[in-house]
């Protein structure tokens, strides 16, 4: 019994140790404010040098960092088409139709009321400069608060609630309770700059920021749910989400797992101001509260925001046919890196309804079962989610894969597990690389056709797909072992030779 006591305090003691010294890597790293300015200062020499400025405007018009319903052009073009009836409607002359009622308009509403005071009566030079400061400052805001939910999340998997270890049971509690911080401290456990700068630096990023695509303000709007999640904040969490929702809809999916997941974050934080003796009275009701919370704040504001929609849409109702319609029937079918536009070229047209459904039911129908599989880790649903979405979205770009890219490293305890990592990795690049490449043979130099391109849009699809199961895998792979820590050589501690000795 002394043995033991005194092994088990000088482990003690050796976690703590570790936990309070800096690791050398870690102290190579920048500060967070550095890595932003760094970011920022990238993004604006793009933009401004002269000897660069061709470069976004290769990039905006590249099928793989905009789509039509996402374009820089047809966001530019949609301010032009509502100046033009807000300056007819003033004169006497002429009335010109409402804005979404050109056929080929489908930027949300909700992007025009938010930058148009900005953007409109702008000289050129003006409106490059404000575009270029609204989407670095966008991409800025992302890293901040992907670097805040990562310190939020390390919290949590350190200094676990009871409550959640009650409910995971007595063999997850010991896990969660020793095992798992080792894990931390052994594996690979980056820094909050180390995932800002993954995000900021990530080249798929900087090309949707340059190409200005408005799925990179989707994202930020995203990521600031997330962390309002993890902080437990339902009024952030409210605007952040509908505003997302209304700018790409399919963020509307993560709400199931956002709102649980800010309701348990809630209980957690509420838990530890309770006494023993109402604790678990409090945490019912505080848990129902919030969820209650959540949906009425959410429901309030996409209200709110659907209105301030119908009216920058000129008072025209249209604008939910063009902007969200648009997104589920696909009638624009112009190539990019998704699976949709290639197979409703193909098919007949008496079978395009039937498709449209199963596509959008198929994609639809992960949500629940998701977010129940995952209630233990909501975060993660909303990770492997998110790489479902960035997979079988219909107008996907490279934005959406840095998105779940960048929150599959808040995860850190997942990183041991991976089984393919340098599969990904090559798909990831091989893909990348072969995009351009496929399209300049089939539309600029007339040497193939659209198989060409539509195949390695399979590839990039393959990426998606084989990074999102693997995290699975060791998602599932983590819990298991988690709750047997002394099966799994990650977790369990090492045992000296002369103890197993003593043992027997």
């Amino acid at each position: 019994m002394t043995t033991s006591t005194s092994s088990s305090e000088s482990a003690e003691g050796a976690v703590v140790v570790a936990r309070t010294k800096k690791s050398p890597s870690s102290l190579l790293v920048p500060s967070l404010s550095t890595i932003l300015l760094c970011g920022l200062a990238l993004r604006l020499a793009v933009f401004l040098v002269p000897d660069l400025s061709a470069i976004p405007a290769l990039l905006e018009r590249r099928p793989e960092l905009s789509t039509p319903v996402s374009s820089y052009l047809t966001f530019k073009e949609a301010l032009h088409l509502r100046k033009l009836y807000i300056d007819s409607t003033a004169s006497a002359a002429t009335k010109l139709p409402k804005p979404y009622q050109s056929g080929t308009l489908y930027t949300p509403p909700l992007l025009l009321a938010f930058l148009g005071p900005l953007l409109e009566s702008r000289s050129a030079e003006a409106f490059n400069l404000i575009t270029a400061l609204v989407w670095s400052i966008a991409d800025l805001i992302t890293a901040a608060c992907l670097a805040d939910a990562y310190s939020r999340r390390v919290q949590s998997l350190v200094h676990p609630s009871k409550t959640r270890r009650e409910e995971n049971g007595k063999g997850a509690a010991r896990g969660l309770a020793n095992g798992q911080e080792d894990a931390l401290l052994k594996s690979w456990s980056p820094s909050k700059e180390t995932i800002a700068a993954l995000y900021l630096f990530n080249p798929f990023t900087l090309g949707t920021c340059w190409a200005r695509c408005t799925t990179g303000l989707n994202n930020c709007f995203v990521v600031l749910a997330i962390d309002a999640a993890l902080a437990a904040s339902p009024i952030i969490l409210a605007v952040s989400i509908a505003t997302a929702a209304l700018l790409s809809l399919y963020p509307a999916l993560l709400l199931p797992a956002l709102f649980l997941l800010c309701a348990q974050q809630a209980t957690s934080s509420n838990q530890r101001r309770r006494h023993a003796k109402d604790r678990h009275e409090h945490q019912s009701r505080s848990f129902g509260a919030t969820l209650a919370l959540c949906v009425f704040l959410t429901l309030v504001v996409l209200a709110i925001l659907v209105h301030i929609s119908f009216l920058a849409a000129a008072m025209d109702w249209t604008f939910i046919d063009r902007a969200y319609g648009t997104i589920l029937l696909v009638p624009d079918l112009s190539p990019n890196i998704g699976l949709w536009w290639y197979f409703f070229i193909e098919i007949f047209d008496h079978f395009r309804s039937f498709f449209l459904l199963a596509f959008n039911v198929h994609l639809a129908s992960y949500a629940v079962p998701l977010t129940i599989k995952y209630r233990q880790d909501e975060l993660f649903a909303l990770t492997a989610f998110q790489g479902l979405i960035s997979t079988f979205k219909s107008y996907p770009t490279m934005s959406d894969a840095s998105l779940f890219l960048s929150l599959l490293s808040l995860s850190p305890q997942l990183f041991p597990y991976y089984r393919y990592p340098l599969v990904s990795l090559l798909l990831y690049t091989y893909a990348t690389l072969l995009l351009p490449a496929l399209h300049h043979l089939w539309l600029n130099a007339g040497s193939g056709n659209a198989n060409f391109f539509y195949a390695i849009t399979l590839v990039w699809a393959l990426a998606q797909g084989a990074t999102t199961l693997d995290a699975m895998w060791a998602w599932g792979r983590w819990r298991w072992e988690l709750e047997r820590p002394k099966m799994d050589p990650i977790l369990a501690p090492k045992r000296s030779a002369k103890r197993r000795v003593v043992q027997l």
